[in-house]
């Protein structure tokens, strides 16, 4: 008989309550940081274009 034969591998994806709830609150200002970078890399691409 084969050792482990028909077994996989997987994972564990077990997230602890306080880790998903510091996902959770991440999630509600995800948008406005990426609005905000946005805007900050515009304003970058406009004062660098003259260098370029």
């Amino acid at each position: 008989m084969v050792s482990h034969f028909g077994r996989k591998h997987s994972y564990a994806y077990r997230m602890p309550q306080c880790t998903a709830a510091i996902c959770l609150a991440q999630l509600e200002v995800v948008r406005e940081q990426v609005a905000r970078r946005d805007r900050v890399a515009r304003l970058l691409n406009e004062l660098i274009s003259a260098w370029l």
